[in-house]
């Protein structure tokens, strides 16, 4: 063996990631130490319907179950469909989850000679991140008991039922109230973000029609655009239907949420929104137009993370949490939708699109609704 091929081995040798690799006929050629320690496969001639039952997708968190991973389709997808790289976000062993890359091998002709699982041991984040997740529910719930007494208090105090204000006194007040409201507003997002983050969100789709659900929504978000002295046009393209299952909180949360970040990044002359709802093949596509702030090239990539916000947003709106994109991506997904946007950049405005099957909303059973 020639010193190259002896230093790739040593290399596969000492990796602390799993590596199956396999040649264009879909024989498993080699296992890394690392993943048949985790797999108890020791054997040299192994193949892959050892490792076949072995792995698994994302845990059910509703049927407690996971579901197998079928590790021949991946692999022949990757030989034979294109010769691109598949990711998995979750890959279960046991109680090891891993995140799984599953990558061609390229000659040096460029053709395919086979490929490789990679995989990733991502235990001990999960375990922190659930951690986390945990931490933010209970310190959410908890509270939530004084902010409602603040807030009750308050309105009490402004109501005049325990005696006249001064000028500055009311002043003040209102503000104590209004800062309670932005905080329960948080409390609430953290507490939704932790029951989808957990599957415990409860989806309940009904027949609704989505143009008077929609139009609702925007009549809704009339007196925040006229503070910002801004215009929302609603747009109906053509429909076969417009009766679909919809879980109405769900979708105004979506829908309001794309509105309040309109009106609030719609700067200069032009303060014009446009809502529009219009059927593509077997599904409503929901959009929501600015003129505004757009959104840099290089923050596209992160807008739908958790507590991300741009530098521009954060200039614009400096009392954004960075919640409210990450929720709207979550509930989408929850529900078998999409979510994505188009922005040419900084001052050039952004559309925001939705897209929701014909059929409707998914039903899915939880222990609670939206906060």
């Amino acid at each position: 063996m020639d010193t190259s091929r002896q230093l790739i081995f040593d290399l596969l040798r000492t990796m602390t990631v799993g590596v199956l690799m396999f040649d264009n006929e879909s024989n498993l050629i080699l296992a890394n130490p690392f993943i048949r320690s985790m797999t108890g496969v020791y054997r040299g001639d192994a193949v892959l319907k050892d490792f076949i039952n072995l792995f698994r997708k994302e845990r059910d968190t509703k049927m407690h179950t996971t579901i197998i991973l079928d590790l021949s389709f991946v692999m022949e997808k990757v030989l034979h469909q294109g010769g691109k790289a598949v990711f998995f976000k979750q890959v279960l062993l046991g109680e090891k989850v891993f995140e799984l890359v599953v990558t061609p091998i390229r000659n040096d002709k460029y053709a395919i000679s086979g490929g490789a699982f990679i995989f990733y041991d991502i235990t001990q984040l999960q375990a922190v991140d659930r951690m986390k997740t945990e931490f933010v529910s209970l310190a959410s719930h908890q509270l939530r008991t004084p902010l409602t007494a603040i807030k009750l208090f308050s309105e009490m105090l402004l109501s005049g039922e325990v005696g006249n204000l001064q000028g500055k006194q009311k002043e003040y007040l209102q503000n104590i109230h209004d800062s309670t409201d932005r905080m329960a507003a948080l409390v609430n997002d953290l507490l939704n973000v932790s029951r989808l983050e957990e599957g415990r969100l409860r989806i309940e789709p009904v027949i609704n029609n989505i143009v008077k659900l929609i139009d609702k929504i925007v009549k809704e978000h009339k007196y925040l655009a006229e503070d910002k002295k801004c215009n929302i046009k609603f747009e109906v393209g053509d429909l076969h239907s417009s009766d679909t299952f919809l879980d109405p909180v769900l979708f105004g949360e979506i829908v309001g949420n794309l509105l309040d970040n309109a009106i609030q990044y719609s700067e200069g002359k032009r303060c014009d929104i446009i809502v529009r709802l219009e059927q593509k093949n077997n599904n409503f596509i929901v959009s929501v137009k600015d003129f505004g702030t757009g959104i840099a090239k290089k923050d596209q990539k992160r807008i739908f993370e958790r507590f991300y916000r741009t530098d521009n947003a954060v200039k614009s709106v400096t009392k954004g949490t960075g919640l409210g994109l990450y929720l709207v991506k979550m509930i989408t997904d929850a529900f078998g939708g999409k979510v994505w946007f188009e922005s040419e950049g900084i001052g050039k405005g952004t559309t925001f699109y939705v897209e929701i099957p014909l059929k409707g909303m998914k039903k899915r059973s939880g222990e609670q609704g939206l906060a």
